[in-house]
Order: C-alpha cells, then sequence, then structure tokens
C-alpha cells in the first residue's frame, strides 16, 4: 500500500470520525430544542388556561348579579387590573408563539444538517469501502509480484532492492525493458541445440 493510500485512507477515517461527531452534537441540538419547543407549548396551554379564567372574571363582573356604588366601583378597578392581567397575557402568548416558530425552524434547520451529516457519512464509509478494496487488490498484485520474482529470478524483494537499486524511475525502466524485447525479437528465434 503506497503513503497515498495510507495517508487517504487515515484522512477519510478522520473526516468519518469528524462527521459522526457532528451528527451527535446536531442530535444533542435537536433534542434541546424539542424540549424547549415542548416547554412552550405547556406555558402556552397555561396561558390560555389564565386568558380564560381572567374572560369569565370580567364577564361576571359585568353581570347585573353585582349591584351598589360601591360595588360598582371596585369592580370597575378590578376589571382595569383584569384587563391589564389580560393584556400581558396576550403579549406572553404572542412572545411564546414566535419562539415556538423560531424553534421549530431551528429543529427544520438542524433535521436538514443532520439528514447531510447522514449523507457525508454514507459518501464517506463508501469511499473508505472502496481504499480498503483497493487495498486488498493491491495486496494480492503485490504478493503475485513477490511470488514471480521468488519462482522466477530467486530473488527476495529485499535482496532485488538491494542489487538491482535504481535511481531510475518506473516510466524509463519499462522502456528499457520494452526496447530490450525489441532487440531480442529483431534476433529471431535461437537455436538453442546449435
Amino acid at each position: 500500500l503506497t503513503k497515498e493510500d495510507k495517508a487517504s485512507t487515515t484522512q477519510t477515517q478522520q473526516t468519518l470520525n469528524q462527521k459522526r461527531s457532528d451528527l451527535a452534537v446536531i442530535k444533542e441540538r435537536i433534542q434541546t430544542q424539542r424540549d424547549a419547543l415542548e416547554r412552550l407549548t405547556q406555558q402556552r396551554a397555561q396561558t390560555t388556561k389564565e386568558m380564560a379564567n381572567v374572560a369569565d372574571k370580567i364577564k361576571l363582573f359585568n353581570s347585573d348579579e353585582m349591584m351598589g356604588k360601591d360595588a360598582f366601583e371596585k369592580l370597575k378597578e378590578q376589571i382595569q387590573q383584569q384587563e391589564h392581567v389580560r393584556q400581558n397575557l396576550n403579549q406572553q402568548l404572542s412572545e411564546i408563539k414566535q419562539q415556538r416558530k423560531d424553534l421549530n425552524e431551528k429543529i427544520e434547520i438542524n433535521e436538514s444538517q443532520l439528514q447531510k451529516c447522514h449523507q457525508d457519512i454514507l459518501s464517506i464509509e463508501n469511499h473508505y469501502q472502496d481504499i480498503k478494496a483497493k487495498q486488498s487488490k493491491l495486496d494480492v498484485l503485490i504478493n503475485h509480484a513477490i511470488d514471480h520474482l521468488n519462482d522466477t529470478y530467486q530473488l527476495t524483494v529485499e535482496r532485488a532492492r538491494m542489487e538491482y537499486d535504481s535511481d531510475e524511475t518506473i516510466d524509463n525502466l519499462r522502456k528499457k525493458v520494452k526496447l530490450t524485447k525489441m532487440s531480442i525479437d529483431e534476433l529471431g528465434p535461437v537455436n538453442l541445440n546449435a
């Protein structure tokens, strides 16, 4: 396996690990946002309940059951207070709705990122498997070459490197072999019995 292939395998493994880590972070973030959304939903239900209670009180205050000037003034003051409470509750409800909307948008974005992470991990794993398959093929080719070197020339790889060390490139050596073969072919068949 060449240094480039080993580096590519290591890089792919590191990228895969990073994507898995990113995936865990996004999942945790989505869960936190879902918990916040649940809290906001409960808070909204409580606010709606309180608003209904205020509306009932206002209705009671406006009914004919309450009589007398003092009672009327007292009720008027209570109505104003309850109207103020209702306005505050409406404001809170609007804020909760906006927060819920924002959270839903964040959840959608994070789920989209989560999907992309899944796809990236799948792609990296496929690439990693391709590299492993190429590595296996290279191992087989190297073993065949070692066997050929041993069977044909009775040499080990180490001995061949020591005895035939060359600074020439593989392409130049291939050209030399090709030219040598052509020269032998030009000589024609050799009579071994002569």
